[in-house]
């Protein structure tokens, strides 16, 4: 969705499917709330806990293309309760440290969470 200019703007655990057991595969549904990259954040609940967590001053500012992996981070966390507020922090910090939000991701970059480790993943 980014490269493309797009925030999904909902994500949540909700909103994301899959499909398998030893070597899922992710789905991401919901597109709604859709919004592009540039244009005001929506009324959402990932969208106002960004807000409440500080990574956004409020819902009415530019969205950046960074939301969306804000909100996986939040979600990860939501999921996985070994993930520590350290490494959220440092997650978030390597999300915010991008100043093309994200453009140039390399997933082999982003911080351990919890259970996730880069490495152990086939990108």
């Amino acid at each position: 969705l980014r490269k493309a200019g797009y925030v999904h703007a909902d994500f949540k655990l909700d909103n994301v499917l899959y499909k398998g057991d030893k070597k899922p595969i992710w789905f991401l549904n919901d597109f709604d709330l859709m919004t592009k990259i540039g244009d005001p954040g929506v009324e959402s609940p990932p969208m106002r806990d960004l807000v409440a967590r500080g990574l956004r001053s409020s819902l009415c500012q530019p969205t950046t293309g960074a939301e969306d992996f804000y909100c996986f981070i939040v979600a990860y966390a939501e999921l996985d309760k070994t993930t520590t507020a350290e490494e959220l922090a440092q997650a978030f910090a390597f999300v915010s440290g991008s100043g093309s939000a994200m453009e140039d991701f390399d997933p082999n970059k982003f911080p351990k969470l919890g259970k996730f480790s880069p490495a152990s993943f086939v990108w």
